[in-house]
């Protein structure tokens, strides 16, 4: 299910905005607000992160704005069902600490 947005400032519209985003791990969340923000007229110049985990790329995003992160790290993550079938679930390692 996608983040959902909703954005009350009335100072906003029309105005150019930078998404500043601490962790983003598959880009859905900035994808969202960036559409939320030009929903609202809004000139998203660019997204900052401090870490991109996938990493999602601006050339992977048609009319993602310019991505710039101060880490890029590749991080693999599992679905439930293919940590199951082909991860590290299948070879009995546990990804849930008790």
């Amino acid at each position: 299910r996608p983040t959902q947005y909703v954005i009350h400032d009335k100072r906003l519209p029309g105005k150019k905005v930078l998404v500043v985003d601490d962790i983003i791990a598959s880009g859905k969340a900035a994808r969202s607000l960036v559409d939320a923000l030009r929903a609202l007229k809004c000139e998203v110049v660019g997204i900052a992160a401090l870490i991109n985990r996938a990493p999602v790329r601006t050339a992977d995003a048609d009319g993602f704005p310019a991505l710039r992160a101060f880490l890029n790290v590749t991080h693999p993550s599992w679905s439930q069902e293919e940590c199951q079938r082909t991860g590290p679930c299948s070879q009995g390692v546990s990804l849930i600490r008790e």
